[in-house]
């Protein structure tokens, strides 16, 4: 289990940990406890390359198979692990309300780093190699707007990367990680009031005029850059928007965790 920004291995799961050893017996869990509180504000790619070992050395302690679970950030950082880390053994993973395809609204930097700003100035902080290297938001944050685009692909050195956008050596390997995949299960909800747009969480995103684009119109998924129309067309993208869950309440609810997570644990 991969914690969100500015939260840790025990807010975020205790409860969750303790429902699911309840729920489904036998169940051995471990949530990371690195890059925790103010530590998860680090940039994406160490975070991924650290707590990636951590995840495979479990893998290799566990070599019948594993579910990997993230909330938030740590959803966006999970599947990174899965793309990083191809030789990975996981089965399911269940992705919870995680900005997978990027950030456009501050109430995430408000809540969680204090920082008030309009939303279209972002860009001027993010896009550059001082953003990117000091602040985990920078290397998810998507201006959807026509002019800012060309510097989204140069300047943002991470969801670019992993969504397979822009051309670099681990194009295979970041695919490969993900179709192997038994599910992929996305859970988001339309009162998810710190992912923005809410979507994001089923990678649907912006266009330039803010209206979201529904996944399959999307070239991620029509150029299958990095493998989900290929888990879609064998029924292996699973997605569930639930009305009325707010951003963190996903973790600590009996009703949800027994509908929406126990099921993909076997």
């Amino acid at each position: 289990l991969i914690h969100g920004l500015n939260a840790n291995n025990h807010d975020n799961f205790d409860n969750l940990t303790a429902m699911i050893k309840q729920r489904h017996p036998g169940t051995i869990t471990f949530a990371t406890p690195l890059y925790s509180n103010l530590s998860s504000i680090i940039r994406l790619t160490k975070q991924v390359e650290d707590i990636g070992v951590e995840f495979m050395n479990f893998c290799k302690s566990h070599p019948q198979g594993v579910n990997l679970i993230g909330h938030s950030q740590g959803a966006l950082i999970a599947r990174a692990i899965l793309q990083y880390f191809p030789d990975h053994n996981v089965h399911n993973f269940i992705s919870i309300a995680g900005p997978q395809a990027g950030q456009y609204g501050t109430e995430l930097l408000k809540k969680h780093l204090n920082w008030d700003l309009p939303k279209e100035i972002v860009y001027r902080i993010a896009y550059n190699e001082v953003g990117q290297h000091i602040c985990s938001v920078a290397n998810f944050w998507k201006d959807p707007r026509r002019n800012i685009q060309d510097l989204y692909y140069k300047e943002v050195k991470f969801l670019p990367e992993i969504n397979n956008e822009v051309n670099h050596s681990k194009v295979d390997d970041f695919k490969k990680g993900i179709v192997k995949l038994n599910r992929l299960v996305l859970l988001g909800s339309q009162n998810d009031t710190v992912i923005d747009p809410w979507q994001s969480a089923h990678f649907e995103f912006y266009d330039e005029n803010e209206n979201v684009v529904p996944l399959k119109n999307q070239r991620i998924y029509k150029d299958d850059l990095f493998g989900l129309r290929t888990l879609d067309e064998r029924g292996a993208l699973i997605t569930h928007s639930v009305s009325g869950v707010e951003h963190v309440v996903w973790v600590f609810d009996p009703a949800l965790v027994d509908q929406y997570i126990i099921p993909y644990l076997d």
